[in-house]
């Protein structure tokens, strides 16, 4: 998937890819769709090991915590941009295909997001508004790098026509600037 679109992958391909038959492909799979669980599965996993990762850097600068957000977010999707971009697609288009405790897990992580955001910038006790604005910086901190990261050259992303790494830097200082008229 880092070279091909997953929809434009054939069984045949995979089942090369995978050093196995197209009969013996069918025999444990439907169709390619059943890829997408076992798919997200994984991704997930690589996702909870990625916010440990995270949760265990504290930032003494507050100034430099949603840089340092920003920074290791676009990392983390675009050294996973191929699974990343089939995942995120295919969980809009076809909702059925993710279960429903792999969405409750992804929530749980984008929690675990905001919460280590509060501990950096609020000692880990922010307040009710506080806390919901972290939840919103979460929110518009993945899904503007998921845009630009991986769909640049399509709308909305197309609106901003700076580089990832010009945007990610912007990104990190309007927050910022959001969270200081935050105390």
């Amino acid at each position: 998937m880092n070279d091909k679109y997953f929809e434009h992958i054939s069984i045949a391909e995979l089942a090369e890819g995978a050093g196995v038959s197209v009969g013996t492909f069918y025999r444990r799979f439907k169709d390619k769709n059943a890829l997408i669980p076992l798919l997200y599965e994984d991704f997930g996993k690589e996702l909870d090991a990625w916010v440990t990762e995270l949760e265990v850097h504290n930032l003494v600068d507050k100034e430099k915590v949603f840089e340092f957000l920003i920074h290791e977010t676009v990392q983390f999707i675009r050294k996973r941009s191929g699974v990343f971009r089939t995942l995120h697609l295919y969980a809009r288009l076809y909702p059925g295909l993710v279960p429903e405790n792999k969405m409750t897990a992804r929530k749980k992580e984008f929690e675990r997001i905001a919460r280590w955001i509060e501990k950096q910038l609020f000692n880990g006790s922010a307040s009710g508004q506080q806390a919901a604005k972290t939840n919103m910086w979460v929110f518009i901190a993945v899904d503007t790098l998921i845009e630009k990261t991986l769909y640049n050259n399509v709308t909305p992303a197309l609106a901003c026509n700076m580089e990832i790494n010009e945007f990610a830097l912007h990104l990190s200082q309007n927050l910022y600037n959001d969270y200081k008229e935050t105390l």
